[in-house]
């Protein structure tokens, strides 16, 4: 396969309405894994504690942490509950342990919204 035509716009990763723009370096990285994956079918996945990912996608979340200034503990969800603490208006709502993806309709409810 020709891979120089997946490159030929490389520079500015493109998702509408956001630009982010990358460095040779990371470019490079990003090419490089690329071949290797896809070019030389030599792909292994990374894998942690809860989950397995194909490396150029782990690149490509690097960057885009890089860019966006913030990181991820991991590349998975453990699924486990998380302790929770607020004080303030509706404090009661955010006790103890709770699922996760509890928390933003907490939130919500919290402000007043439906």
């Amino acid at each position: 396969p020709n891979s120089s035509k997946m490159w030929a716009k490389l520079g500015t990763l493109n998702w509408t309405p956001y630009k982010i723009a990358i460095n040779w370096d990371n470019e490079k990285k990003l090419r490089d894994e690329y071949e290797n994956s896809f070019v030389k079918c030599n792909s292994h996945l990374d894998e942690n504690m809860y989950s397995k990912t194909e490396p150029l996608a782990t690149i490509a979340k690097e960057i885009l942490n890089d860019a966006a200034k913030l990181a991820w503990s991991s590349s998975g969800h453990s699924g486990a509950y998380v302790p929770v603490f607020a004080i303030g208006v509706n404090a009661k709502l955010f006790q103890g342990k709770m699922d996760n993806t509890d928390i933003p309709q907490k939130i919500c409810k919290a402000a007043g919204y439906k």
